[in-house]
């Protein structure tokens, strides 16, 4: 992940940004380095740099939507035969067949050189080999992984929005970042992107206060669940949780609506109990947190998602000063559409290399 970060780099910023800042949409620079880093370690190279593969992966969040919400008003008993006729539905069939031609060339399950994929984990270990599966896993996964809805991507956004709207941050993640990129012997480890602690908590903070949907935990009821205030919850019915008014209220965080990028790392060093500590980390599920859905159906990608974050996040800190364009001092306003909350995807920021 960290050559294809470092390719990415040069691709997207290159030797234009040296000498004086440029200008560039958040949005675009965020999501691709993500994307480029998530395929990376997905399906490899050369796949990963394929013009099939990225237009496939960035097309699928999209169309599924698409084709969704186009047989939601019909018939259950009519959507098998409708959707053949739906152009998404015919793209997403397209791109799933070229994409596996990309990756099991003439049908043979071939393995991208001797590199340590997500692909080649599952060609090693997986009991069902068919290549179509195995395609519609890779896309599955990586979209999930890479798409604007999905939460490391969106988180990302937040915790850049929110830097440079409080760039006094900068200086002592900076530090922070330095400090454990030496001990580690300039290389970036599992290990050393889990010691980034301010990190960690200024990132926690951001996902808290710009949530990507105010209600989290929607489940389907499947039998008859009675409360203890006699309230019947019946099979069909749907529930969710107040995932966003929760993360504001007062009886899980003190002074719930101030940002205080470091309120997790001072709450995990204050921890008594040192089985507390976890639930103060970016990936922890502490009361009043639905980030990461509860129980045993939490996201089970949370991990690879801090990590992506982390590599990306302490790269920039590093590596470039960036800032809102001239004037500019506020963060852009998320925007809402329904109960989900996106960043803003046309802010331009000011990047340039230190």
């Amino acid at each position: 992940m960290i050559d294809e970060l470092q390719l990415a780099k040069a691709d997207l910023l290159g030797e234009q940004c040296v000498q004086d800042p440029v200008q560039l949409v958040a949005y675009d620079l965020i999501y691709s380095l993500i994307s480029r880093v998530s395929s990376r370690a997905f399906v490899g190279a050369p796949i990963c740099h394929n013009k099939t593969w990225i237009r496939a992966v960035n097309a699928f969040p999209m169309d599924v939507e698409k084709v969704k919400f186009a047989l939601l008003i019909f018939p259950e008993f009519v959507r098998p035969w409708l959707a053949p006729w739906l152009p998404q539905r015919r793209r997403l069939a397209r791109d799933h067949k070229e994409v596996q031609n990309l990756i099991f060339p003439e049908s043979r399950l071939e393995k991208t050189e001797e590199q340590h994929t997500v692909l080649n984990f599952l060609l090693q270990s997986s009991r069902d080999m068919d290549p179509e599966t195995l395609t519609s896993r890779m896309i599955l996964l990586t979209a999930a992984a890479v798409s604007e809805g999905s939460d490391g991507p969106k988180d990302c956004h937040e915790v850049m929005y929110n830097l440079c709207s409080m760039p006094e941050y900068i200086p002592k993640l900076r530090l922070e970042a330095e400090t454990v990129l030496r001990a580690s012997g300039e290389v970036w480890t599992v290990e050393s992107l889990n010691q980034l602690a301010r990190l960690d908590s200024f990132m926690k903070e951001s996902q808290r206060l710009n949530a990507s949907s105010f209600l989290g935990f929607d489940r389907k009821v499947m039998s008859t669940i009675k409360l203890s205030d006699g309230t019947v919850i019946r099979p069909g019915d749907t529930i969710a949780m107040p995932s966003g008014p929760m993360a504001r209220d007062a009886s899980y965080y003190n002074d719930p609506t101030k940002f205080d990028g470091f309120r997790f790392h001072q709450a995990k060093l204050n921890a008594e109990d040192r089985a507390q500590q976890p639930d103060n980390e970016f990936v922890g599920i502490e009361p009043g947190n639905l980030s990461w859905g509860h129980g045993r159906f939490s996201c089970p990608g949370r991990w690879y998602a801090s990590l992506v974050m982390k590599l990306v996040l302490a790269t920039l800190i590093l590596e470039y000063d960036f800032e809102f364009p001239d004037g500019q001092l506020s963060r852009p306003t998320d925007f809402v559409m329904d109960v989900h909350v996106l960043p803003d995807m046309k802010q331009k920021i000011l990047v340039k290399q230190r």
